[in-house]
């Protein structure tokens, strides 16, 4: 496929990669493509064994040291002294495994986290394959909560925004649109006609022709950029690899000069040599490596417990050392996640700390009642398999206020059956939806304040209606601009 086949158009890209968007690829020609193209995953690189990891203990020069001291020791018959010293290389060996298998083992878990299966068109019929499965040609379809699983052109949108914080850093998520057009000169994030492996769909739904699969699509250009970058020692390994060579020298030196000063004296060649090498072998620190790999352990538990997961030891020491972290925050130092921090209603402020729950009283129906049911039913965001939530971010903070409260959506769903709903647009600046109540019909709206204010003639302040006054009016815009100034 050409680099540039964005700017293609669909009826050129279907052409080229042989499909219809009326079949999509039959079963067999996907078959085919799977076998020639390779499952659409990203590389990752061989999984280390077990094994693998306990041998990379014994790769640090240090070690190399004191094994050959344990050989040395052992051909002078000190047998105790060589066992305390494979005793601490063992130990030392071992803390550095637990460390790394357990990262290796925690990043096999987030890696399986990711989407699992998409809907596709083959042989003219909707199906769900897994993600691997998916190759250049495939139709697929696309909704809230999917996570894209391959880079595509647009052939059909409806109201489509997708999160692609993951891949251009930026918060917010795009607007795309299948008709939009490219030119050779537009910048990768500013493409709205394409929808990028691993990013998020949040709003809407489309169909889309897959152009480019696993290590072919922009987020796989990126992984592989990163699997070839080459590691480096860290500033602690590069001193104890000098402070090991140093200790080599100097070993060598005292049996030199021990040696040679016995010679002098006429004394018995092999006893000097053997005091030469036991002063040499009682200048090893033994116990430096074990205290270094209990001092790294110490602080990978630190992180631990604040969610950073630390793959290799010397790691935590080279973030120990770092005085400037250059760093796209999206995603790293933040969550690219909205949450409601305050909640106003005419009964007054309600602040909200990380996390929060609004203190609403589930039998009475007040305003902040109203606002909460509001939240949860007007609005496209959705929760799945009880727990996340997907849709625009704004909405899905909402929702989470709500869901936190104890007024889930999906109780709520049935209490208050949807009627009609009409979506939020750039003329009406807001959004609606009409629920049944019993027999009576309730429209939740939420938008544009000042539009909003335009149309009420009432106010509820707790659990009383009033007349919407100019003063009380001008209270709502007051508490508006009070927020606004804080954002």
């Amino acid at each position: 496929m050409a680099k540039n086949w964005h700017l293609s158009s669909i009826k050129q890209l279907l052409d080229e990669l042989n499909t219809s968007i009326e079949k999509g690829l039959s079963t067999n020609e996907s078959e085919k493509r799977l076998r020639r193209l390779g499952p659409n995953r990203l590389a990752t690189g061989k999984p280390i064994s077990p094994w693998g990891i306990f041998a990379h203990q014994f790769q640090d020069f240090m070690v190399l040291v004191l094994l050959g001291t344990v050989i040395v020791s052992l051909l002078l018959g000190e047998f105790l002294d060589a066992t305390a010293i494979l005793a601490i290389v063992l130990l030392n060996s071992f803390l550095g495994f637990t460390q790394e298998y357990r990262a290796e083992k925690s990043l096999l878990v987030l890696r399986n986290l990711t989407a699992s299966q998409c809907k596709v068109l083959r042989d003219g019929h909707k199906t769900v394959i897994g993600v691997d499965e998916v190759v250049p040609g495939d139709i697929i379809f696309l909704e809230p909560g999917d996570r894209v699983p391959a880079d595509a052109r647009l052939i059909e949108t409806q109201n489509l925004s997708v999160d692609e914080s993951n891949l251009t850093g930026e918060s917010l998520a795009v607007t795309k649109d299948a008709n939009w057009q490219a030119d050779i000169h537009t910048a990768l994030a500013d493409l709205k006609h394409i929808v990028f492996k691993s990013t998020l769909i949040t709003r809407g739904y489309a169909t889309a022709l897959v152009v480019t699969t696993g290590m072919d699509t922009e987020i796989g250009e990126i992984a592989d950029l990163l699997r070839e970058k080459p590691s480096t020692m860290t500033p602690l390994q590069r001193r104890l690899d000098q402070l090991g060579k140093i200790l080599v020298v100097a070993c060598l030196v005292i049996v030199g000069v021990v040696f040679g000063v016995g010679l002098m004296h006429g004394l018995p060649i092999y006893n000097m040599f053997m005091v030469g090498v036991t002063l040499a072998v009682a200048a090893i620190p033994e116990g430096l490596p074990a205290v270094v790999t209990i001092a790294l352990s110490v602080g990978v538990q630190k992180m631990s417990k604040r969610k950073a997961i630390i793959r290799h030891l010397p790691a935590v020491e080279t973030l120990g050392c770092a005085t400037v972290i250059c760093s796209d925050k999206t995603g790293t130092l933040t969550l690219n996640k909205m949450e409601v921090q305050e909640v106003w209603t005419p009964s007054g402020f309600h602040r909200l700390q990380q996390g929060e729950a609004l203190k609403i009283n589930l039998d009475k129906e007040d305003d902040l009642f109203y606002s909460a049911i509001t939240y949860a039913l007007c609005t496209k965001a959705e929760v799945y398999e009880g727990e996340e939530a997907f849709g625009d971010p704004t909405e899905v903070a909402l929702l989470r206020v709500s869901e936190r409260s104890g007024l889930r959506q999906s109780n709520l769903r049935r209490h208050y059956p949807k009627v009609k709903s009409l979506p939020f647009d750039a003329e009406r600046k807001r959004m609606t939806a009409v629920v049944r109540d019993g027999n009576e019909y309730l429209a939740l709206v939420k938008g544009a304040p000042d539009v909003i204010l335009q149309r009420c003639t009432q106010i509820m302040v707790g659990s009383k209606v009033y007349g919407l006054t100019e003063e009380r009016r001008q209270l709502a815009l007051s508490a508006l601009e009070s927020m606004a100034d804080q954002a």
